[in-house]
């Protein structure tokens, strides 16, 4: 099955326009996801928003429940891959609302090994932190800023 946004990609009335995301589902549970949405440019420069890592936590559990539905029991992987990002950089925020660029990731592809998730959960922020971290590292910067002593910070965009 698969499934691609926007939906209607070529029309007669309307220009082409690019698909900027896809969801694959293949026969033996594993799900390909695909996104351009969490780059961006600015001020001449590619960079990520460190909001994405909400966005993939979202996805992640999005997809989690529907293979519970599917009636398939973890362990399940999830592995992320950054392609074509080495110019791309994370936008620091410090506490005062300036925008700094993070160096940049200096290599394509980014591949992030893949991490375990042996129970589903109603968040999986605790599964991504070593993932969000190694790239963030990669962009010579400790580790996720979405994340205070191993717990996450950041928004989570559902509610429990």
């Amino acid at each position: 099955m698969l499934s691609y946004f926007p939906g209607i990609h070529v029309s007669r009335e309307a220009a082409a326009q690019q698909v900027t995301s896809y969801v694959q589902l293949f026969r033996n549970g594993c799900i390909e996801a695909v996104t351009t949405e969490c780059f961006r440019i600015s001020n001449g420069q590619q960079v990520i928003f460190y909001s994405y890592e909400r966005e993939v936590e979202k996805a992640i559990h999005s997809y989690s429940t529907l293979l519970r539905n599917l009636g398939l029991e973890p362990p399940i992987f999830v592995a992320l891959t950054f392609i074509d990002p080495a110019e791309c950089c994370f936008l620091l925020i410090d506490e005062f609302k300036e925008r700094t660029p993070s160096l940049p990731i200096g290599r394509d592809p980014l591949i992030v090994p893949e991490s375990p998730v042996y129970a589903y959960a109603d968040t999986y922020h605790d599964v991504l932190q070593e993932p969000f971290d190694r790239i963030w590292q990669a962009c010579g910067v400790m580790g996720s800023p979405n994340y205070k002593d191993g717990k996450w910070q950041g928004q989570i965009s559902r509610d429990h």
